[in-house]
C-alpha cells in the first residue's frame, strides 16, 4: 500500500504499477504464472521501493519469512500474495490521512490476545481531545513522545498538526526536523505495532517527501523515529550478562568509559539454548560529544543511524553517508565509528553464515538507537494509552527487567503505573517529561482508590500539576476493553501543586461510545470537584446540578 501511495504521489523513481506489469510480462509463460512468481514480484517491488523510499521499512525484517517459504508449503500463500498485490493496484492512495492501519492492527489480533497485551484502539475523538488539552499544535522546536504507540494513532494525529503548522516551510527542512530532530517519537514493545506505526508515519509525510526529492534528488529520510523497545526497561541499571530465560529479542548493557557494550539476545534456537547471544559495542554519546565529534543527542542518533544504513546498503559508504549530514566533521567521525561498523558487518556475516538469517539487523538497530532516546532525551509532550495489564499477567522473562526499578509499583499493580512514573522520574534523573511539559494519559481509574495506587496518589502531585481528570467509570468507551478508563491531563511542575482541578465523572450508559464522547465534549451528566493535598491525598466533592457541572467543565469541541 505504501509503495502504491508513493507511486500515486508521483514520487521520483517509484513506478510501482508499471514495474508490476513488467514483472508479470517477464515471468509469465504462455500467459500463466506459477505461485512462486507472485513471491518474486513482491520481492522485486520491495527491493526497488527500498532503494528509493523509506529503506528502513522495506528492507527485510522478521516479518519477511514468506520470502523463504518452501513452494510446497506456500502455494496458497503465494496466490493470496498475488491477489493482494493486484488488489492494491486498483486503489488510488493520493489522499491519505489519519491512522490508516489502526483498525487493521486491531483485527490482526483476536480479543484474547489484545486483552493479554492490554492494547486497545484509541478512538480518534479521545486523541484529539487529549492533544487539545495538552496544547499540542505542532509547535516548532518542541517534541512529543508516545511511549506505547501501538499502530501510531497519537503519532498520526500529532503529525497532521505538525504538518499543518509547518505551512510553507521547505519540505526538506520540515522532514529533517521531524526525523533527525526527533520531534514526534514513538516506542512500542510489539514489533508488528511498530511496523504499522512506521507505515502510518511514512504515508502522512509522503507528499512532503515527494516535494523534497523534486528539490534535491539526493535527499533521503534515513529512518523514521518510531522504535521497537520495552519502554519500561532501564538498561543502564541492568547487570552485565543478565539476559532473559526465554522470550523474544532482548538487550542488556554495561557501560565502559567510552563504550556501550550491548548484549543482544536473538531468538535463534541452538542446542540447549533458546537464544543466541551477541555483543555489540557502540560509542557513548557523552564520549563522542567530549571529543567534539557531535554537538547534541540528535547528531549522535543520526550518526549511529548512518552506521546501520552503511551495513545494510552497500551502495553507500559510511563516509558518504556522514558527509551529507556532518560535512567537514565526517572524516574524523568515520574513523571514530569505523570499529562499530566493522563489528556490525561481522555480526551480519555470522548470522547469515551460521544461522542463514540476517533479518535481525533492523531490530538490533532499534534497540541500539532507542537507548539514548529513552534515557537522555526529554519531551515537551508525553501522551499515551499504555497497556492495561496487571503485573501478575506478565511473563517472568519480561517483568524481571522491571523488578526493583520503580518506586511507585507495589502489590498487584497495573502497567500504567510504571509508565506514569517513567514519564515523570527515573532513578537518577528526571523522566521523559521536560520541565513545564504537558502529559496526557489514558489510564484506569482504579488508581484513585486501590492499594496499588497509594504511592502514585502520594508522589504524582509532587511533580505534576494535575489540571483535568475525566473518569469514564463503567462506560465501555474502548470497545472490548474490560476496564474503567480515565483521562489524566497534567503539567510538569518542580514542586507539584496543591489545590483544585477540573474533573468529570461519566456514569454507566447504554449509549454508543461516540455519543458518550459527544456528550462529554459539550457537557457532563455529573461532575466532581477534586482537591489534591500533598499531605492528605486526593479528595472529592460532588456537584449536583448540570449547571454547576457545565460551569466546571467546558471542554474544547
Amino acid at each position: 500500500m505504501l509503495a502504491k501511495a508513493a507511486d500515486d504521489q508521483g514520487f521520483p523513481g517509484v513506478r510501482f504499477v508499471p514495474r508490476i506489469r513488467e514483472s508479470l510480462n517477464e515471468l509469465a509463460i504462455h500467459d500463466r504464472l506459477h505461485p512462486e512468481d507472485y513471491r518474486e514480484i513482491a520481492e522485486r517491488s520491495f527491493k526497488r521501493t527500498s532503494e528509493t523510499v523509506f529503506s528502513s521499512i522495506f528492507l527485510q525484517d522478521i516479518f519477511d519469512w514468506w520470502f523463504e517459504c518452501p513452494l510446497a508449503e506456500g502455494r496458497a500463500l503465494f496466490y493470496a500474495l498475488g491477489e493482494c498485490l493486484l488488489a492494491v493496484t486498483q486503489f488510488n492512495f493520493l489522499e491519505l490521512s489519519g491512522d490508516l492501519l489502526g483498525e487493521l492492527y486491531q483485527l490482526y489480533f483476536d480479543r484474547d490476545t489484545r486483552k493479554a497485551l492490554g492494547e486497545f484502539y484509541t478512538p480518534a475523538e479521545v486523541i484529539e481531545f487529549i492533544l487539545n488539552e495538552c496544547g499540542y499544535e505542532g509547535q516548532q522546536g518542541q517534541r512529543l513522545l508516545d511511549p506505547a504507540c501501538g499502530s501510531g494513532s497519537f503519532l498520526a494525529a500529532a503529525l497532521k498538526r505538525y504538518l499543518r503548522r509547518a505551512g510553507n516551510r521547505s519540505s526538506k527542512d520540515v522532514l529533517l526536523d521531524l526525523t533527525e530532530g526527533l520531534r514526534i517519537v514513538g516506542f512500542d514493545i510489539n514489533p508488528f505495532a511498530v511496523l504499522m506505526a512506521q507505515i502510518n508515519y511514512a504515508a502522512l509525510i509522503l507528499p512532503r517527501y515527494a516535494e523534497a526529492i523534486q528539490q534535491d534528488r539526493d535527499f533521503r529520510i534515513r529512518r523514521l523515529p518510531v522504535f521497537r523497545t520495552d519502554s519500561l526497561r532501564i538498561e543502564e541499571r541492568e547487570e552485565d550478562g543478565s539476559g532473559p530465560s526465554k522470550g523474544g529479542l532482548q538487550i542488556s548493557m554495561r557501560f565502559a568509559e567510552g563504550l556501550l557494550n550491548l548484549t543482544v539476545y536473538l531468538p535463534i534456537k541452538e542446542e540447549k539454548k533458546t537464544f543466541h547471544k551477541m555483543l555489540v559495542g557502540v560509542p557513548r554519546f557523552l564520549d563522542a560529544r567530549q571529543r567534539g565529534l557531535i554537538s547534541n543527542l540528535e547528531e549522535y542518533v543520526a550518526a549511529l543511524a548512518r552506521v546501520f544504513q552503511a551495513v545494510r546498503d552497500p551502495r553507500f559508504t559510511l563516509q558518504q553517508l556522514l558527509e551529507s549530514r556532518f560535512g567537514e566533521r565526517a572524516e574524523k567521525l568515520e574513523t571514530y565509528l569505523r570499529p562499530t561498523l566493522t563489528a556490525l558487518e561481522e555480526t551480519i556475516v555470522e548470522l547469515k553464515g551460521k544461522y542463514e538469517d540476517g533479518r535481525f539487523m533492523k531490530a538490533i538497530e532499534d534497540l541500539v538507537l532507542v537507548v539514548s532516546l529513552k534515557h537522555d532525551l526529554q519531551y515537551e509532550f508525553v501522551v499515551a494509552n499504555p497497556p492495561y495489564v496487571r503485573i501478575q499477567k506478565i511473563p517472568e522473562h519480561v517483568k524481571e527487567y522491571w523488578t526493583g526499578k520503580y518506586q511507585w509499583t507495589e502489590h498487584n499493580y497495573d502497567l500504567y503505573v510504571p509508565f506514569l512514573e517513567q514519564a515523570i522520574r527515573a532513578p537518577d534523573r528526571d523522566g521523559w517529561l521536560a520541565d513545564g511539559g504537558r502529559l496526557g494519559f489514558i489510564l484506569s481509574d482504579r488508581f484513585l482508590n486501590v492499594d496499588y495506587g497509594e504511592k502514585l496518589r502520594e508522589h504524582l502531585p509532587r511533580a505534576l500539576r494535575v489540571d483535568l481528570l475525566i473518569d469514564f467509570r463503567d462506560t465501555r468507551v474502548f470497545a472490548g476493553a474490560l476496564n474503567y478508563p480515565a483521562i489524566l491531563i497534567a503539567e510538569r511542575h518542580p514542586d507539584g501543586m496543591e489545590g483544585e482541578l477540573q474533573a468529570a465523572r461519566v456514569f454507566a450508559s447504554d449509549a454508543d461510545p461516540n455519543e458518550i464522547y459527544a456528550e462529554v465534549l459539550c457537557s457532563v451528566e455529573g461532575s466532581i470537584r477534586m482537591g489534591i493535598s500533598l499531605s492528605r491525598g486526593w479528595s472529592y466533592q460532588f456537584i449536583a446540578t448540570r449547571e454547576g457541572a457545565n460551569k466546571l467543565l467546558k471542554l474544547a469541541g
